[in-house]
């Protein structure tokens, strides 16, 4: 009895064993499926993108990125990389994002460019660019930090900022819409001569002025701080036939 009790006892550890040792291999069969995209390097261009994407990617943006991400129809894409202390500095390179009207950009990356000519952020077509969480800085030149012409660009969190002279973000015919975290601009917070939306977060810039605005619906602010330097000249100044102040704290005057 002895002898058949010993037996099934090394039966057991020696099966026990077998399964620890095949408990590794679990998550190396996992991620063998799961695609990992780093933008490091060009991108691509309008004709030829190079780095392709679908929908529900997340793409590690590191230092060297530039060219064009081109984001297919009905697609949101996530981009992250660096952290709050180690920002990807990725010096004068040029990234843009080309995004169709269906399709989406979600950037929680820690992100900063020193070029001088350029934009740290180009958002190209009519589709939506939000910043929802992470840092887009540019430290350099007169460009915006983010220039979306007929894009629309959305801040739920994270920070947009231009430390020297220029907006931290610039449309021509796209929409603005703040609902939380900070812009902070140094001639402007925001310029556009569509409308901007601010229903949270902290808006401000180095100068008197904070937003300028040619929007017929824009919503100044409601429930979030706006803040410019005091002066003679309007903290906003808005062409828009619909401009109205509804809640919060502004430091300067509107004008409209």
């Amino acid at each position: 009895m002895k002898i058949k009790s010993t037996s099934k006892i090394v039966a057991w550890v020696l099966t026990f064993a077998l399964v620890l040792s095949l408990i590794p291999t679990m998550p190396l069969i996992v991620s063998a499926d799961t695609d990992s995209i780093v933008w490091d390097s060009n991108a691509g261009n309008a004709t030829t993108p190079v780095l392709v994407v679908e929908d529900g990617d997340v793409i590690t943006i590191e230092p060297g990125a530039s060219g064009r991400l081109t984001v297919p129809e009905n697609a949101t894409v996530t981009i992250v990389g660096g952290t709050v202390r180690m920002p990807v500095d990725n010096n004068d390179n040029i990234i843009q994002f080309y995004i169709p009207a269906t399709s989406k950009v979600v950037w929680r990356a820690y992100y900063q460019s020193s070029s001088s000519s350029y934009s740290a952020v180009t958002v190209v077509d009519t589709g939506v660019f939000e910043v929802a969480e992470g840092l887009i800085q540019l430290t350099a030149g007169l460009s915006s930090t983010i220039n979306a012409n007929s894009g629309n660009v959305t801040v739920s969190g994270g920070s947009v900022i231009k430390t020297v002279r220029g907006y931290a973000i610039n449309t021509t015919s796209g929409n603005v819409t703040i609902s939380d975290g900070i812009v902070q601009g140094f001639d402007l917070a925001i310029n556009t001569s569509a409308n901007v939306i601010i229903l949270g977060g902290w808006v401000s810039s180095a100068t008197p002025g904070v937003i300028s605005t040619g929007g017929e619906n824009s919503v100044v602010f409601a429930n979030t701080q706006l803040s410019g330097s005091t002066g003679t000249t309007a903290a906003v100044g808005a062409t828009g036939a619909n401009m109205r102040e509804s809640s919060g704290s502004m430091v300067g005057r509107l004008s409209w």
